[in-house]
């Protein structure tokens, strides 16, 4: 039996991230009888399928804005969400056009209908959907991947804590690091991510990620003290600097009392202003804003920028996921496919249930 298995002879399998894809392949390997061990660095699950909780009351989708289905397996998924109260369909008035895709706004049409797809979002927040695939699961949270490093026929997982503020910042303090065997290992994280921490330890898993590209997106979250009224709940242009306006508020579960939006910018611009000073990104947000929507804005209670470093997939890596000759070290999201919230669900599920059927052989 190797070092790195239980007790029972299951093999010691660690996830790096508790988005859709960790998750979803937790979950498809729990059931299997598998008991892996799910790594994040944030104070909760779902990653980019987020909402920004403020000290004062407001909250904000930031990230995923919305969540559709076009396979049968997810489609399962998200009725069973909306059958338990954690989806709800969402009918914004749309400015320009028809929501369709995965946040993507497109030929006019007022009501925001047309496309046939049922639009959801997670409910009171984007990830209260993404929340029940951690129940059960040994879940380590502020807990950050160091590296990853060979020894004999397993895996040394370093890790490290990483706790948060409720306003994203990171903390000084708490527990100290910790290195552990695991048999397997499957990284959740942006290909990126991935592949650096795959460099040394599965130089040919990092190589095969080289390929994908991922473009990041700066958003912006502005509280109106009054209720602004442009005539529109979700916006999107393919032009100019910002891409998405959306008023949080018209989302099913929100606080109707409280005018919070919501508004990314391009990707090309947030390529362009990477690595630009948050406040600086935020005041020319804001300006961009009141640009492109009519009438003055009201006097703005709450503003933040945060930076989604990668955020958009504009090169899929063409397979449900990437693994090592070894075939113990993983890596799957969204990425792998493109870039929508159902493709993390299919290469996290996917990987899940290959693995599933490998167990007896890791024993």
């Amino acid at each position: 039996m190797r070092n790195g298995s239980t007790a029972g002879g299951a093999p010691r399998i660690a996830i790096i991230g508790a988005g859709l894809a960790g998750l979803a392949c937790a979950r498809r390997l729990k059931a299997a009888g598998a008991d892996p061990v799910v790594f994040e660095k944030s104070r909760g699950v779902g990653g980019r399928v987020a909402t920004r909780r403020t000290r004062d009351g407001w909250r904000f989708d930031h990230g995923a804005q919305f969540i559709t289905a076009r396979s049968d397996p997810f489609r399962t998924a998200l009725e069973r969400g909306e059958a338990g109260g954690t989806l709800k369909a969402w009918r914004p008035a749309a400015a320009a056009g028809d929501l369709s895709g995965e946040g993507s706004l497109a030929e006019a049409r007022a009501d925001g209908g047309g496309t046939g797809e049922t639009r959801y979002v997670g409910a009171p927040a984007m990830n209260s959907f993404i929340k029940p695939y951690a129940d059960g699961l040994d879940l380590r949270l502020e807990r950050r991947a160091v590296s990853v490093r060979r020894d004999g026929g397993r895996w040394l997982l370093e890790t490290a804590p990483e706790p948060y503020s409720s306003e994203g910042a990171a903390e000084e303090g708490g527990a100290q690091g910790a290195v552990e065997p695991y048999d397997v290992v499957i990284c959740a994280a942006p290909a990126p991510q991935a592949a650096a921490l795959a460099r040394d330890a599965a130089p040919d898993l990092s190589r095969a990620l080289a390929s994908v590209r991922m473009s990041p997106c700066w958003a912006v979250m502005i509280g109106f003290g009054t209720r602004y009224e442009p005539g529109f709940d979700a916006w999107r242009s393919g032009e100019g600097g910002l891409s998405w306006i959306c008023r949080n508020a018209s989302k099913p579960g929100r606080d109707q009392h409280r005018d919070g939006w919501v508004v990314h910018a391009s990707p090309d611009w947030s390529l362009r202003f990477l690595e630009a000073d948050a406040d600086a990104v935020l005041n020319d947000m804001i300006a961009m804003f009141r640009t492109a929507l009519p009438g003055p804005l009201p006097d703005i209670d709450y503003a933040r920028a945060h930076r989604w470093r990668y955020a958009l997939t504009t090169a899929p890596l063409g397979a449900p996921y990437a693994e090592d000759a070894s075939g113990r070290f993983f890596a799957i999201g969204d990425w792998c496919l493109g870039a929508r919230v159902e493709f993390a669900f299919q290469s996290g599920d996917g990987l899940g249930a290959a693995l599933a059927a490998r167990l007896q052989e890791m024993r």
